[in-house]
């Protein structure tokens, strides 16, 4: 994997297992998820999803910026938990801070 491309992501064990299943359970995602390379593969430019050793999916732009892919039943729990966030996302109103999340996240749809 191309070393610009490191990011380190912690969940807990709940959590991880939570995200996994739903992977599963979202018809877009899953598709994606199980046609999606391991990070233990090589990592080429023309694949724009990989999963990371724990198995979450990310997206990585043209820039490679890389975004986790959030299944759509986590959305409002995702954009709640970054509202209230205290340094980068808090108080910048409903349509900002979806904005700003959208640097972070991407949906897949």
């Amino acid at each position: 994997m191309d070393e610009r491309l490191k990011l380190l992501v912690h969940m807990s064990t709940d959590e991880l297992a939570k995200w996994l299943t739903t992977y599963q359970d979202d018809p877009i995602m899953k598709r994606t998820w199980e046609s999606a390379a391991s990070i233990k593969e090589k990592w080429v430019p023309s694949n724009r999803f990989f999963k990371d050793a724990d198995g979450l999916l990310f997206f990585c732009d043209a820039d490679y910026h890389l975004r986790l892919c959030i299944p759509k039943s986590l959305r409002w729990e995702i954009m709640i938990e970054a509202h209230k966030g205290a340094m980068d996302h808090a108080h910048l109103g409903s349509r900002a801070c979806g904005i700003s999340c959208q640097a972070d996240f991407t949906g897949n749809e």
